[in-house]
């Protein structure tokens, strides 16, 4: 609709719209549960895994779980309270042109947006990275810095972040998989 505003302010004629036939990147795959099938049969994941991927990602699981290929290490879990893996983490700079630790953490895989915004993982997510990257150890420390500095805009007023990090709830998540919960509210004096 706004394209189309702009076309008529400047007086010219509104191209179609091709949006409504061609499909997002993730989107192009004829059947999902053949696709997933045959993830299975191509990579050694696990199930919650690889439903993580396709529910995120969609077609494009099949493109991170191939980072995992050459290096297995990328297949572990990065974030237990999310499920996102250390290939997620490589995958948004090598394809989604991410450049910080901030946008890859809260952006692209968010394990930013749970109760600790990904405070856990941080320095994980940096050791990952600065190697591939190239960054030094300056580097590295100040995206970390970079990062808590943006997140504390999540922070609950008067409760330590340290405090918020070290309290854990468990529940169940999606399909029945347990995962842990930071529960904020309890940490109140």
């Amino acid at each position: 609709d706004a394209v189309d505003v702009v076309y008529k302010q400047l007086g010219m004629k509104v191209p179609a719209c091709t949006t409504r036939k061609i499909l997002f990147p993730g989107a192009r795959v004829a059947s999902f549960d053949a696709y997933r099938k045959d993830l299975f049969k191509t990579f050694p994941a696990e199930e919650v895994v690889v439903d993580r991927l396709l529910a995120i990602y969609g077609a494009r699981a099949g493109d991170i779980l191939a980072l995992a290929k050459s290096e297995p290490d990328l297949l572990k879990v990065l974030d237990p309270d999310s499920g996102a893996i250390a290939a997620e983490l490589v995958f948004t700079f090598e394809h989604e042109f991410c450049r910080t630790l901030t946008d890859a953490l809260i952006r692209r895989i968010m394990v930013g947006l749970n109760g600790t915004c990904g405070r856990e993982v941080v320095q994980s997510a940096a050791d990952i990275l600065a190697p591939r990257l190239g960054w030094s150890e300056k580097r590295k420390q100040a995206e970390i810095a970079n990062y808590l500095t943006y997140i504390r805009r999540f922070d609950v007023p008067g409760v330590p972040a340290a405090q918020v990090a070290g309290t854990t709830k468990n529940f169940a998540g999606p399909k029945g998989h347990s995962k842990k919960s930071k529960a904020t509210l309890e940490t109140r004096p």
